[in-house]
């Protein structure tokens, strides 16, 4: 509605602006699809903040401490993204590279929480 309602708007503005949901879903189809060639319905433990939860908690005493901290690792970066997407609503190029360098962005913060990890 937004789109159609002020046409100045990119389509990509509500795309960016929700883009971690709908990063880690595609990236969770890609990796239990293609990576472990499972099936896509279960229950999964593999999603971003939870390796960010288990390197936060590594070695802790208490690691339920951590488990409010992971909040901010996932929330800071979508804040900044929406911030970039309210401020280039208008150019579609600007919006579109702003979800494929998140998209990235994620993948390459998965692969390397993921290090160290036991497979």
């Amino acid at each position: 509605m937004l789109t159609i309602r002020q046409p100045g708007v990119s389509p990509w503005f509500p795309v960016l602006v929700m883009c971690h949901p709908l990063v880690e879903t595609l990236y969770s189809i890609y990796r239990r699809k293609v990576v472990q060639r499972g099936q896509l319905s279960g229950p999964d433990f593999d999603h971003l903040h939870q390796r960010i939860y288990k390197r936060l908690s590594r070695g802790a005493p208490d690691p339920k401490v951590h488990n409010p901290r992971v909040a901010g690792f996932v929330w800071l970066p979508s804040m900044g993204v929406a911030a970039y997407a309210a401020h280039a609503h208008f150019h579609e190029l600007a919006l579109m590279g702003g979800f494929l360098g998140y998209a990235v962005a994620f993948a390459a913060a998965y692969q390397w929480l993921g290090r160290g990890e036991p497979a």
